[in-house]
């Protein structure tokens, strides 16, 4: 259905390079169109288009991390069992985080972040593995240069957990490395696509 992320990569790459690409950069996009096409052959999947994956996936989403491209995992909604909101608004998470990021917490925000953390695990425990991806997605969206190391290390560990529990191990091996690296180069992820 091209709902990969390479094919996702595939559609952007065969929509050609920004304006007025270098040729390098244009060599570069057709060296990896090539590349994609191959992944997509190899594995049977089709070429995607972003705008209308994302609209699919939201579709199917039960919840909103940061990145705003929903959050879709297993969820069965007879006995409630694979998901639960958070115990807070995204303004009032996004408010909290700040407040802690930037040391200015109270020590009542620092006891709703360590709250949130424990029933993320708490979660975890009762089968609800969406919760803590939540909320592993949400910090690693957060989390920006300058931002507290604390963070990252809670989103690495929510989130490993998280993929290890939902059976997602490629992304369960990828996290920690991405983590460490992003850490210590202070790298800056792209803002969420926009809605329209």
């Amino acid at each position: 259905e091209g709902d990969t992320l390479v094919g996702v990569l595939h559609g952007l790459a065969l929509a050609g390079p920004a304006a007025d690409p270098t040729a390098a950069a244009a060599s570069g996009c057709e060296r990896a169109l090539a590349a994609l096409q191959k992944r997509l052959e190899r594995h049977g999947w089709r070429s995607g288009n972003a705008k209308q994956v994302a609209a699919s996936r939201k579709r199917k989403a039960i919840g909103k991390p940061f990145h705003g491209l929903g959050l879709v995992v297993p969820y069965d909604p007879k006995t409630e069992v694979g998901y639960r909101t958070l115990n807070c608004t995204e303004q009032e998470f996004r408010a909290l985080l700040h407040g802690v990021s930037t040391g200015k917490a109270s020590e009542a925000q620092r006891t709703e972040l360590e709250t949130t953390l424990t029933f993320a695990d708490v979660a975890n425990d009762e089968c609800d593995f969406g919760h803590s991806l939540e909320v592993g997605l949400d910090l690693f969206c957060f989390c920006r240069p300058g931002v507290d190391d604390s963070l990252h290390r809670h989103s690495t560990r929510l989130l490993r957990t998280a993929y290890m529990l939902l059976g997602r191990t490629l992304f369960e091996t990828l996290i920690g490395p991405m983590m460490a690296r992003r850490v210590a180069k202070r790298l800056v992820l792209p803002q969420p696509m926009d809605e329209s």
